[in-house]
């Protein structure tokens, strides 16, 4: 049994099960009125699938904990690879939802390969920064052509392949209009530089390129434009009850929650809008716990990313500090993200709060980093080298 569950970091799980039991809760209770008044029962699908994908997930995690970084390392390719070829699969047989074709359909299961990308990408650059040698001091250069694309013209092409893989898997993300999804993959790729030890020039111009990339990938589609200038103007008469309409509710329904809440199943959020289980969960725990109960909610995710950047300072190994850091900076850039936009500091961008919000390919990529995260941790078991048999002497000695 200890070959298969191993749990190195008692307190990562804990945290992870706190986040994850609190946001099963309050699924539960934005849902249940809508399902009751639908179908008549107090358990809505979304919950009940809820529960399942964290048994689920939490198994997953389990096994991913007891699997040293010698055998993560050997994960990242096929990783990687599954995770493009998903995305490409988005794009040709997708399931269209809201407007936009994010999901393949799997036994009837809705899958979201752009959620795993964010786990598959820090686990690629993990083995890429971790296995790379550091450069001392300038390349020298050679006089004859062949010398130097050997020493200095391959040597910058490798390494610049990794920030080809991640711009082809924001390219893909963007591809299915999720512009939410591609900034934080973005942000987690750039700031993995940091402890992947790249140089000073190279992220200066990662930092560049990717804020001319933003700005061409919002002003590229028209809608993207529109739906900044419109959450400018969310409150004028004519945006109230159309495009800003989500956000103002959540606005309204956390500021009516003050400190204390209306109390926990008397809202009124989740009787109105369309997405308080998922991107805008903020607004029913606002408006029923009160200021009080989100800074609970975003307690227990910080607990998660805390503990994550503890480990990543006391590690041992650079691969684990990758992997730490890594996980640490999705689940915080993200839970940010989600609570501005629920709070009007920015527009919807469908980004859902790490381990809150329902969705089962979010939750199952979370707790796929908290096994890793715990299984980064474990010592790469020595492999002695194999005795040779008395026949094999025998051979050695009569050859």
């Amino acid at each position: 049994m200890n070959r298969w569950f191993r749990i190195c970091d008692p307190y990562l799980l804990l945290f992870a099960l706190i986040a994850s039991g609190i946001g099963s809760a309050l699924i539960y209770d934005a849902s249940y009125a809508r399902s009751y008044r639908l179908y008549g029962t107090y358990f809505a699908t979304e919950f009940k699938a809820q529960l399942v994908w964290l048994a689920f997930s939490i198994f997953v995690s389990l096994i991913l904990g007891s699997r040293h970084p010698g055998k993560q390392i050997r994960w990242a390719v096929p990783a990687i690879i599954v995770t493009i070829l998903g995305l490409i699969a988005v794009e040709l047989w997708g399931t269209t939802m809201n407007g936009a074709k994010r999901w393949l359909t799997v036994m009837d299961k809705n899958i979201q390969p752009s959620e795993f990308a964010k786990f598959a990408i820090i686990l690629f650059l993990a083995m890429i920064f971790s296995q790379r040698p550091i450069r001392s001091g300038k390349i020298k250069t050679y006089n004859t052509w062949y010398k130097n694309l050997d020493f200095v013209v391959w040597p910058q092409i490798q390494r610049f392949f990794p920030a080809l893989v991640v711009l082809l898997i924001l390219g893909l993300i963007l591809k299915e209009k999720d512009l939410g999804t591609a900034a934080v993959v973005a942000f987690v790729a750039f700031m993995m530089a940091i402890p992947g030890k790249v140089s000073h020039k190279s992220v200066i111009a990662g930092a560049l390129f990717l804020v001319c990339a933003a700005g061409f990938s919002v002003f590229e589609k028209s809608y993207r434009l529109d739906r900044i200038a419109v959450h400018a103007k969310r409150w004028e008469s004519e945006n109230v009850d159309d495009t800003g309409y989500q956000t103002v509710q959540a606005e309204l329904h956390q500021a009516a929650g003050g400190i204390l809440g209306v109390g926990v199943g008397g809202g009124h959020a989740k009787q109105i809008m369309p997405a308080t289980t998922t991107d805008f969960i903020m607004a029913t725990i606002g408006e029923e716990t009160g200021l009080w109960g989100s800074l609970l909610v975003l307690g227990s995710i910080s607990l998660v990313v805390g503990r994550l950047l503890q480990l990543a300072k006391t590690a041992t190994t650079h691969y684990s500090v990758l992997i730490l850091y890594g996980s640490a900076m999705w689940i915080g850039v993200q839970a940010a993200t989600n609570f501005m936009m629920a709070n009007g500091l920015l527009p919807a961008i469908g980004i859902p709060l790490p381990f809150i919000s329902s969705g089962g390919s979010s939750l199952l990529a979370l707790w796929i980093a908290v096994g890793a995260s715990q299984g980064s941790l474990l010592p790469i078991p020595v492999t002695k080298p194999k005795k040779k048999t008395v026949r094999a002497k025998q051979m050695v000695a009569t050859s």
